[in-house]
């Protein structure tokens, strides 16, 4: 009995902390769930707390720590629960919609809008994309929208997709377009590649079909190296066709090398040649050499 009234001056306490709002002066930390997929600020050298990696597995929790002045947020940091430091913060009970909203509220406080926004997207929860999808629209200012388009393609869900397909084919803004595209280039949607193929087809602006052409360079996959071949072989933009030949080199070079050889040898084009030769140099790769060498011995 003895050990169970110990205890609940502590209950009480933690009950009080996640009833109230974060208070206006001073240094708070909790913890709210986050995608398993998602490693946040556990480098040795990341004393600022906001280096983040999806090549490995995190704890699912991030501690997120606020400094506060004046009821607003000066500094924030978040780091995954299984490396966060020791902090003399005092610890507070915010639940993961508490703290969404603690965060939205504060997006124009002098800590980085950008540190904040990648913050409430790290949350697990499914407020967030619709939020962010609320942060990408026209009301918003160009910087938090392309922010909130990041993050919208980081976090690789359907709805996610949809909004970023639909904002490519509706808005006006071609800057935003091009972030559209990186972050669809970035989703785990299987459609995500039919789409960059199909900007890279039909786009009316080259700089748009530039940009998908140049991710679908960094996708190893047939579809992505059959379309770079045709915007090559098709497109009627130079500038297009030599980016095309560049995302090509970029493939894998079990795909690359071919495709580079069949261009120097075939391609009608005599510029798409030179630079189908000079990116087949950089790769070192012997049928590189051996096609070198037979042209220069002719």
């Amino acid at each position: 009995m003895k050990r169970h009234l110990l205890l609940l001056p502590l209950l009480l306490l933690t009950t009080a902390a996640s009833a109230q709002s974060v208070p206006s002066d001073g240094l708070y930390a909790w913890t709210v769930p986050t995608a398993r997929d998602v490693r946040v600020g556990c480098w040795d050298a990341d004393h600022d707390g906001f280096n983040i990696s999806t090549d490995q597995p995190g704890s699912g929790e991030m501690v997120v720590i606020a400094q506060m002045r004046n009821d607003k947020i000066i500094r924030l940091k978040a780091h995954d629960h299984a490396c966060a430091p020791a902090t003399n913060a005092q610890r507070i009970d915010l639940d993961v919609n508490a703290s969404i909203d603690f965060l939205a509220r504060h997006l124009e406080d002098p800590a980085d809008e950008d540190r904040i926004l990648a913050v409430i997207a790290m949350h697990e929860s499914p407020r967030v994309e619709p939020m962010l999808e609320k942060f990408a629209s026209k009301s918003s200012r160009f910087n938090m929208r392309e922010k909130a388009v990041f993050w919208i393609g980081q976090r690789g869900g359907e709805a996610g997709f949809r909004f970023l397909r639909d904002l490519l084919h509706s808005d006006d803004d071609l800057e935003l377009r091009k972030k559209a595209v990186f972050s669809i280039s970035q989703s785990r949607v299987d459609a995500a590649t039919g789409e960059l193929i199909n900007i890279a087809r039909n786009d009316k602006s080259s700089g748009m079909r530039r940009e998908a052409i140049f991710w679908l360079g960094q996708k190893a996959g047939e579809k992505a190296a059959a379309e770079l071949r045709r915007a090559v072989d098709e497109d009627s933009d130079d500038d297009v066709r030599e980016h095309a030949v560049f995302a090509i080199s970029q493939l894998p070079r079990d795909r690359s090398v071919p495709i580079l050889i069949d261009l120097v040898r075939h391609h009608k084009s005599a510029h798409v040649r030179e630079k189908a030769m000079f990116w087949l140099a950089q790769t070192n790769d012997p049928r590189a050499l051996d096609l070198i060498e037979e042209i220069l011995t002719k």
